[in-house]
């Protein structure tokens, strides 16, 4: 019995592909895989094939440098209450610590013989007035000459003087608030003979308080009146204030500018002479946000990032560090929109080419 034509058509078709498949010759997708590749291939596929990098996309923000300055606190009224004659101190009418008024009697000193000196004066003002006024009348009558008229006139000016002065003596012996404030340190004892410019008592007014501080010649310029500052002090009051002056000129020796800070104090909580600390927030520049680790050297020792651009070219970007924070470092001299190399930056160099895969940064968000 013979074998049916359709089992001897498959049972050939079999062996046919069998031998074919034993025979190595299958080539799939156009390549012979049981073929090993050769050294030349291998070099002309890693040549081809671009080195993968990562790379995010880091935006310019605005960047706001703060400045510390050190000092003090220091009352903006701060007068010593002085004597403007000599005379015995015969009393004192306040004591440290007393708020008094502009105007407020602060220290009498003897009045000694002041008092009968003005009520001579004023004596002998009266009689140039009446011996003028005489003379005046006769003149009329003509008989009197107008010289003598003239001559009254002057004694009466200068008896006028002479009694103004010695109201002024008189009113000199009382020492008065030139300000609203608080009485504070030295006082003249009562019995102390006060010459001319001596201190009877210190008078502050704390309303106002200023903060005395210095700035570096590297920031002055950056600086002006009006720009505010954060200032602490070291016990523990904290408040706004402005700048109201800045010195035209620099410490010699220190190379630092003198500024002055008006504090409000209307509790009186930040006390005369007290250290403090002030915060100056400089107008601030275009700048990136970029992590520390992406920063570089290139072979001539510069600080900079490694960047790829829309054609997949590598670019080195010197920077300039502005400041360190938690967040990362803030550095200029990147455009607007950087792509930064953050992983295989260091196995490439700039004008290679690289495979690069793009995100966009948290920091720049």
């Amino acid at each position: 019995m013979g074998i049916p034509t359709p089992y001897l058509i498959a049972a050939v078709l079999s062996a046919a592909v069998a031998g074919w498949v034993l025979s190595g010759d299958l080539i799939q997708g156009g390549r012979d895989d049981t073929r090993p590749q050769t050294i030349a291939e291998k070099l002309e596929e890693a040549e081809t094939k671009l080195f993968r990098v990562q790379a995010e996309t880091f935006n310019a923000k605005q960047y706001v440098s703060t400045i510390e300055a050190r000092g003090s606190t220091e009352a903006r009224e701060k007068v010593a209450i002085r004597a403007e004659m000599t005379g015995l101190l015969n009393k004192r009418h306040v004591k440290k610590g007393d708020t008094v008024a502009k105007g407020d009697l602060i220290c009498s000193l003897n009045v000694g013989a002041r008092e009968a000196t003005l009520q001579q004066r004023e004596a002998e003002l009266e009689k140039a007035k009446r011996d003028l006024a005489a003379a005046q009348k006769l003149l009329k009558g003509g008989f009197a000459a107008k010289n003598r008229v003239t001559q009254d006139k002057t004694t009466v000016e200068a008896a006028t003087a002479a009694m103004k002065s010695a109201q002024i003596a008189l009113a000199y012996t009382n020492i008065t608030a030139p300000i609203d404030g608080i009485i504070q340190d030295p006082f003249a004892k009562v019995g102390d003979m006060l010459q001319i410019g001596d201190i009877c008592a210190n008078i502050i007014q704390p309303d106002t308080m200023n903060m005395i501080a210095q700035i570096s010649e590297r920031f002055i310029g950056r600086i002006q009146i009006g720009d505010e500052a954060q200032v602490k002090t070291v016990t523990g009051e904290k408040v706004t204030g402005k700048i109201i002056f800045i010195s035209p000129s620099a410490d010699i020796e220190t190379r630092t500018f003198r500024i002055e800070i008006a504090l409000p104090n209307d509790d009186g909580a930040i006390r005369d002479g007290v250290t403090a600390v002030a915060k100056i927030n400089l107008p601030g520049d275009p700048a990136h946000l970029v992590p520390a680790s992406v920063l570089t050297l290139n072979d001539a020792g510069q600080l900079g990032a490694r960047t790829v651009d829309s054609f997949g070219t590598v670019n080195f970007v010197p920077v300039d560090v502005l400041s360190d924070s938690r967040e990362g470092m803030w550095v200029k001299g990147l455009p607007q929109s950087a792509k930064i190399i953050t992983r295989g930056q260091e196995y490439v160099k700039a004008g290679e080419k690289v495979d690069a895969v793009v995100k966009t940064a948290d920091a720049a968000k």
